[in-house]
């Protein structure tokens, strides 16, 4: 248990979604619009954005970034350190080394290290462990996770036990054995 509600906010703690220090940032999709008025850059359709062991896919995900010093309106440039503001929405995946969550839409603004999943049934999973909500915070400086639901609907965790595991490993070893 400790595992899972400890490695996405150390992942956070480096420095948010994607990190300066993991090179470049790699972004697909159908379309891309730029509006440099508001130093923005949005991918839509089957967006897929990689950096590294992190990995976005979304419908659609927004880039908001910060204008560089003394540039004159819609001239700055987006780089990994620029970015202020993501949106993601429409089945949004995260996956990050280990850990995957899913929701339909995520919100991380770099300020404060806040990332915002939310969703109809938002996911996190890693190593087997689950935790389901309505809306997941991970806050990137206290380590803080909150899990929460709507009224009439709760919280879901569970947590896979060393036994278990080695005896999912011991199936599937003697299933993939069988003629």
């Amino acid at each position: 248990m400790i595992i899972l509600l400890t490695a996405w906010p150390c992942r956070a703690q480096n420095a948010g979604l994607f990190r300066p220090d993991e090179g470049r940032i790699h972004i697909t999709s159908d379309k891309m619009v730029i509006k440099s008025n508001e130093n923005s850059a949005e991918f839509i359709g089957s967006a897929h954005a990689v950096q590294g062991k992190t990995e976005i896919k979304s419908d659609r995900l927004k880039i908001f970034y910060k204008s560089e010093e003394g540039a004159q309106p819609g001239q700055s440039g987006m780089n990994e350190s620029s970015i202020r503001r993501m949106e993601a929405e429409g089945s949004v995946v995260i996956h990050t080394d280990e850990q995957t969550a899913t929701s339909q839409k995520a919100v991380y603004t770099a300020d404060d290290g806040l990332l915002t999943l939310t969703g109809e049934r938002v996911e996190i999973k890693n190593n087997g462990n689950t935790i389901v909500g309505r809306k997941v915070t991970l806050q990137r400086e206290t380590g803080e996770i909150v899990i929460s639901s709507d009224a009439g609907k709760r919280v879901e965790a569970v947590f896979e036990s060393e036994s278990d595991a080695d005896n999912q490993d011991k199936t599937e070893t003697s299933k993939a054995r069988k003629p």
